[in-house]
């Protein structure tokens, strides 16, 4: 349903639209010819006309208000956006930096944590080592105790036979 003014109302328009041949003198003066209007009609609809022009710029105040409020809208949405925005991208960093802290504290743990092991495998095949020589030594010292009794109890019965073959022969003793 499309809308049209009302041809008799508005007879300028009608005027305005057609192609005229007359002069403007003799069209301003055939307004009144086409279409006589009283002078309180045409008041009336003056008024009404500047009440609605005062309400067309009443709507256009609103709209600007309205436009400037939807701009600072959304100037503070892209504000709050770019913070949000730019807290997360800080976030990110921290994150990134923290982990990869981890990573490497846990990288220098494990490489500690298996120079230690290579260590200790060290010390404990030194330990095993040294255990063997102290049980070759403890063994050569056994073998020579045994030894050393061996030749003592030689020795005593060496004595003994010199000293009984002297008191037999009467051997002066040097010893």
């Amino acid at each position: 349903m499309s809308r049209e003014l009302n041809k008799e109302l508005f007879p300028d328009l009608q005027l305005q639209h057609k192609p005229s041949t007359q002069p403007r003198r003799e069209r301003e003066s055939g307004v009144d010819t086409i279409a006589p209007i009283d002078q309180e009609d045409w008041q009336l609809l003056v008024a009404k006309v500047d009440l609605l022009k005062r309400q067309v710029k009443e709507l256009e105040n609103r709209q600007q208000t309205f436009e400037s409020r939807v701009s600072e809208w959304t100037a503070a949405v892209k504000a709050r956006f770019e913070r949000f925005n730019s807290a997360g991208s800080r976030m990110e960093d921290f994150l990134k930096n923290t982990i990869q802290e981890i990573n490497e504290r846990f990288a220098n743990l494990t490489s500690r944590v298996s120079e230690r092991r290579l260590q200790e495998t060290k010390i404990e095949e030194m330990m095993s080592r040294h255990n063997q020589v102290l049980q070759g030594y403890e063994v050569r010292l056994a073998q020579f105790q045994k030894l050393l009794h061996e030749q003592e109890i030689q020795l005593l019965g060496t004595k003994a036979e010199l000293e009984e073959a002297r008191r037999l022969k009467k051997v002066p003793a040097t010893f």
